[in-house]
């Protein structure tokens, strides 16, 4: 009797621990994103300066996600300030710029990383932003 009481105050309290130290989503993704990497596929030959110059352009791009809501996206040396959400329905962070209705998708939260898919006519980008430290 002792023992199955003490083991069911350990599961408790292990229980209560593991809920505890569990981040809510929002707050694992707080914080600066910087490109990690930038894939493309294309259905036509693609020449290797313009690839080359389109991954710099990418690799300007931050995103900082801030707890209260607040986001920053960096591009060259412009600015853009809005809010930013989670949607745990397809696992995205969308933000929406200030002073319009403007939405724009982020990425997609796939293992620790934003990943970012832009589809144009013969070409697919592919944005990876992973968090700093």
């Amino acid at each position: 009797m002792k023992n199955n009481l003490l083991s069911f105050i350990i599961f408790i309290l292990s229980s209560f621990l593991i809920i505890s130290c569990s981040k809510p989503i929002e707050k694992k993704l707080a914080g600066i994103w910087k490109v990690e990497d930038v894939q493309f596929k294309t259905s036509i030959p693609m020449d290797p300066a313009i690839q080359q110059s389109s991954e710099a352009s990418q690799k300007t791009i931050s995103y900082e996600l801030l707890e209260n809501d607040t986001a920053r996206v960096r591009a060259g040396y412009s600015t853009f300030i809005g809010t930013w959400i989670y949607k745990e329905a397809d696992k995205s962070v969308y933000m929406v710029f200030s002073g319009t209705f403007d939405t724009i998708l982020l990425g997609k939260y796939e293992d620790g990383k934003l990943v970012n898919k832009e589809i144009r006519p013969d070409i697919e980008i592919t944005t990876i932003f992973a968090k700093e430290d």
